[in-house]
């Protein structure tokens, strides 16, 4: 799969808070680095998602900045 596709994955996998599509559109390896400085693994992902369902169904995703192979929205 192109990485543009793996990145629309990851987009699409947060815009709806799932945390399925987004784990299977990023590496083993993959790190999430929140807002507050905390840093998710990908099987955090989860019950991160969890925590972001509580304040609501959606994500809009803004300013997304892609350099090599890290992604920042």
């Amino acid at each position: 799969m192109a990485a543009a596709d793996k990145l629309g994955g990851y987009a699409s996998g947060f815009s709806e808070l799932n945390a399925d599509v987004i784990a299977a559109n990023v590496t083993a390896t993959y790190k999430l680095l929140d807002k507050e400085g905390k840093v998710y693994g990908k099987d955090d992902l989860p019950a991160y998602i969890a925590e972001l369902k509580k304040l609501g169904s959606k994500m809009e995703i803004s300013n997304v900045v892609v350099d090599g192979s890290t992604v920042q929205c």
